[in-house]
């Protein structure tokens, strides 16, 4: 991290009063932007790779609840020959005497090894304490509530008179509902679906309906009854308010026009919405 040109972090990051666990690198970067001292290993001191035995300080809240003893992964050819003067020492190995360091007051913590792979131990209980006991996380976000906000701000943005378009059973069309946007289901009529009312993937057999009488059928079928067969040939349920039609092929206009036709024929109005 010392050589010209490696990565750096801008140091600012460390003023916004925000928890930081710095990992292997990241740990090294902290300890030397904030006063310490990295350095190279000597071949037979500091430096490890792979699976090693190493001792913890549980009064850490990054350590907390967790055995004093257990093994780590290990990586790294530098290490932190001085410790900045705000920090404690935390972990430690047979070889590196600086594994783990921590600035508890402002939330700040270091360790040389990877929590985040399989090999260490207690690395997923170490990342729990992280984001629950420093950061504050509660665990109750999903992606459901990222669809919610996300569509709030879409609604906050376009106004009133809007209507989202979006794929008939999607997660964004529950969304939609959940918190009153107006929202379209959005059936296609020239691709094919699965037993879940997902698209049939590009380039899987079945992806695109080529036959344009089939696919008018199709539509027909999905406007007066709601219904679509899949590719295992289920019948998916849907909600058809309107229909895609993909415009890059030569006789798309022709194709939209049928298919208006059709519908109209068949007593379905057609409408701008």
């Amino acid at each position: 991290m010392y050589a010209e040109g490696s990565p750096q972090v801008d140091p600012e990051i460390f003023r916004l009063g925000i928890p930081i666990l710095g990992i292997c690198y990241g740990c090294q970067l902290m300890a030397q932007y904030l006063g310490g001292e990295v350095t190279a290993a000597g071949k037979d001191t500091a430096r490890e790779y792979g699976k090693t035995q190493t001792w913890f300080d549980t009064d850490c809240r990054l350590f907390r609840g967790l055995p004093e003893q257990s093994i780590t992964w290990m990586s790294h050819g530098d290490y932190m020959a001085k410790v900045p003067e705000s920090f404690r020492l935390v972990a430690h190995s047979d070889a590196c005497p600086t594994v783990g360091i921590c600035d508890e007051a402002r939330g700040f913590y270091g360790v040389q090894f990877h929590p985040e792979v399989n090999h260490t131990e207690y690395g997923r209980a170490m990342l729990r304490n992280f984001l629950y006991e420093v950061c504050g996380a509660t665990g109750e976000w999903t992606m459901g509530d990222f669809m919610r906000k996300s569509i709030a701000d879409i609604r906050a943005k376009v106004g009133d008179g809007k209507v989202l378009l979006a794929l008939s059973g999607s997660e964004m069309v529950k969304a939609a509902n959940a918190i009153g946007l107006p929202v379209a289901s959005e059936v296609f009529a020239d691709r094919g679906y699965r037993a879940d009312g997902s698209l049939v993937p590009r380039g899987a057999p079945g992806a695109m309906i080529e036959d344009e009488d089939t696919a008018i059928a199709r539509v027909l079928q999905m406007a007066a009854q709601g219904t679509v067969q899949a590719d295992d040939g289920s019948t998916v349920t849907l909600q058809a308010d309107s229909v895609c039609v993909h415009g890059d092929g030569p006789k798309a206009l022709a194709f939209v026009q049928k298919i208006s036709a059709a519908l109209l024929a068949a007593g379905t109005a057609v409408a701008a919405f």
